[in-house]
């Protein structure tokens, strides 16, 4: 509409993961936050004898998200994903939530992701002469997630 300034939600955003009520920031990179569901196959017999196929929608399937940072003196990925690892399953799931940031570091959306807990904590970037920085990436495994 003219007149009308619209926030640009396509460039500049920066990510944050909040657990157990800390905030981790400086997250380059999010991926894998899909909302899945299997498809059902119905076989049926139509009047003329026939096999008719209906495809309908299944089951939710689970995600997995993998979250992207360059390597700090910040532990809390691998102190989640230590404490995850020696707690019973019912203990180890949890929601967290995943918040997108704009220029300025308020938030513009957060998603929450249910029943999740840390499967895989991964460091990356460890080559000899390397330029590029290390990273660690932390795979996610969520039952659902939602717009909050």
């Amino acid at each position: 509409m003219p007149g009308r300034r619209e926030h640009d939600t396509a460039v500049g955003h920066t990510f944050a993961l909040e657990v157990d009520g800390q905030r981790v920031t400086m997250l380059t990179e999010v991926s894998g936050l899909v909302l899945d569901r299997e498809v059902a196959e119905l076989k049926q017999t139509a009047p003329d004898g026939s096999i008719v196929i209906r495809r309908m929608p299944g089951r939710s399937t689970p995600g997995e998200v993998t979250l992207t940072r360059r390597l700090t003196a910040d532990r809390t990925f691998e102190q989640w994903a230590r404490d995850a690892s020696l707690a019973p399953a019912p203990q180890a799931v949890g929601t967290v939530h995943l918040v997108v940031l704009d220029r300025q570091g308020r938030p513009v959306v957060t998603f929450a992701l249910n029943r999740a807990w840390p499967r895989r904590l991964e460091v990356d970037g460890l080559r000899p002469a390397a330029t590029d920085g290390l990273t660690e990436r932390l795979a996610l495994v969520y039952e659902s997630f939602e717009r909050t």
